[in-house]
């Protein structure tokens, strides 16, 4: 399993189109075998830091979930609204969980 955690924060004027930009890429994840990842985002109590959480079965379903053309977009309008924070990557490693995640 493949796991990433995500974090950045935005300005204040561009909370509301990045919403607007998660929810286009999820609506089009949601169209894919959710057997295969999962995928949340959060967002933290000072309402403008971000927190995506992934979970991808394989490196395949991975390059495929990351280069839907509404997730790219999103990237590319989020780097550009002025993050106050660069994102943040980090590789977690799976250990347990109360429930399946993903198949």
């Amino acid at each position: 399993m493949i796991v990433y955690k995500v974090t950045y924060t935005m300005p204040d004027d561009f909370i509301s189109q990045n919403q607007e930009n998660i929810r286009a890429f999820m609506n089009d994840f949601k169209r894919i075998d959710a057997s295969l990842f999962q995928y949340n985002v959060y967002r933290s109590s000072n309402r403008k830091t971000f927190i995506h959480l992934s979970h991808f079965n394989d490196e395949k379903i991975q390059k495929a979930v990351l280069s839907v053309s509404s997730f790219v977009s999103f990237q590319e309008k989020r780097d550009a609204g002025g993050l106050e924070s660069a994102p943040l990557i980090e590789v977690l490693h799976f250990m347990e969980s109360s429930k399946d995640i993903i198949s």
